[in-house]
């Protein structure tokens, strides 16, 4: 099953990329935003934050340097609190995980709702993993509520299972048997290397302070739009996140001041790796990511185009060729400065980067009303996740599947693009969904 960690533990690879992949003007941080219509308790808001954050360990823990190795380390006096605000527009700041834990959450109570906002640090955890801590930390809120004990539906957190939080399955049978098609990703690694693509900021940001961060814009494909989509879809056998992929091709040609049939665009899809047996792991790290590019000429044939997404990423999944960024990461962290260099270069990685999380509170435990989840006396209206955004890429975007409604959000950063032109690119994005029907 595993061994008991104890602080301090040895931070992964993993960790430590996307730790050394931090700075004041590119925080790897998630957010996590949701609005509640009816107004949550204070006192039972606070109590179920607490024991949401000693629920999954690491909650009060820093990375600290000891010798050459790079820990979690605890602070134990750290009592882990929410701050509540007077106004909806709550101001953050980036985590400096070597200070200050990897959480932090804000709360706005206002007069028949609220707004509770999520931030974590990257090292901590990817989205799905930052969304399981919300989900149990509103189960607590709801079990508080109603006088249930504590952990009431909760599903058991094996601590033990965080020293396998590293494993990336390279001695299972469904990597062993695939060993002899790697040279393939290997192959592929280098052409991508080589091709050039086109970024949304080809110039470094005329100031380096973030202005209000961090700032979001969304729009809303409602539920009777998405199951007319859906039938469609099928037909061409495809998934709604194949054509998402294939219409946000479409639209970065059309945003594009390129010209070029042979100008290409490069998206960053996170995929996770988490079994079945993970599932009381507490909050971790289980993700990779895969390059898709595609070129103009490439994307007039939205359902064309989406096959071949589908396609390709199915390859992926079943050859396991997506464990090669893991794969890399583990072998530059032989050296801390050699990962150092690696995760903080100033590079374009990819134009624009799709976090897709489906349908994160279908099984969440909680009552609902018409398809919107209830936490206490309270409904969720909406939930948003805002991915990092990073250097020579100025729009990061995630989709969320909720009551229905499909969610869109684009986590902005404001001084390279504007609020109004990240609005006009969901709007195109959003026509070019449309289109199908």
């Amino acid at each position: 099953m595993g061994k008991l960690i104890v602080f301090p533990f040895r931070m992964t690879s993993v960790e430590k990329y996307h730790l050394f992949d931090d700075s004041p003007e590119f925080p790897n941080n998630f957010f996590a935003r949701f609005t509640f219509a009816g107004t949550l308790n204070r006192e039972l808001l606070t109590a179920s934050y607490r024991a949401a954050v000693e629920r999954h360990v690491r909650g009060k823990a820093i990375a600290q340097r000891l010798g050459s190795q790079w820990n979690w380390v605890e602070l134990p006096d750290r009592i882990p609190e929410i701050e509540f605000h007077g106004q909806p527009e709550i101001p953050f700041e980036p985590l400096d995980l070597q200070r200050t834990p990897g959480y932090q959450a804000k709360c706005y109570l206002g007069s028949g709702t609220t707004q509770v906002t999520m931030q974590v640090h990257h090292a901590l955890t990817d989205g799905l993993g930052g969304l399981g801590f919300v989900r149990d930390w509103m189960l607590i809120y709801d079990n508080l509520f109603h006088g249930r004990p504590v952990d009431s539906g909760l599903g058991k957190i094996d601590r033990k299972l965080l020293s396998k939080r590293n494993q990336i399955g390279l001695a299972s049978w469904g990597y062993l048997k695939n060993l002899w098609r790697q040279p393939i990703a290997l192959f592929g690694v280098a052409k991508f290397i080589g091709r050039r693509f086109q970024t949304l900021s080809p110039k470094d940001p005329a100031s380096r302070q973030l202005a209000n961060f961090p700032q979001a814009v969304s729009t809303t494909i409602n539920r009777e739009t998405v199951l007319s989509l859906k039938p469609k879809l099928t037909a061409s056998r495809v998934t709604l996140n194949d054509f998402l992929l294939a219409t946000l091709f479409a639209t970065l040609r059309d945003f594009s001041t390129a010209t070029n049939t042979r100008a290409c665009w490069r998206v960053i899809v996170p995929i996770s790796i988490r079994q079945r047996w993970e599932r009381s792991m507490p909050v971790a790290n289980r993700t990779t990511l895969v390059q898709l590019d595609r070129f103009a000429h490439e994307t007039n044939n939205l359902l064309g185009l989406a096959q071949g997404i589908h396609f390709e990423l199915g390859v992926i999944r079943s050859w396991m060729l997506d464990r090669m960024f893991l794969i890399a990461i583990r072998l530059m962290s032989v050296s801390n400065s050699w990962l150092v260099r690696n995760a903080g270069t100033g590079k374009p990685r990819a134009t624009t980067l799709l976090t897709n999380l489906g349908k994160p509170f279908v099984r969440s435990g909680l009552p609902s009303s018409g398809g919107r989840v209830m936490v206490g006396d309270a409904i969720i209206v909406s939930a948003e996740l805002l991915p990092p955004i990073r250097a020579h890429l100025p729009l990061s975007f995630s989709a969320v599947q909720y009551a229905g409604d499909l969610r869109i959000t684009a986590h902005v950063d404001t001084r390279f693009l504007s609020l109004p032109d990240a609005e006009l690119f969901l709007q195109k994005w959003r026509d070019q969904l449309l289109s199908l029907l």
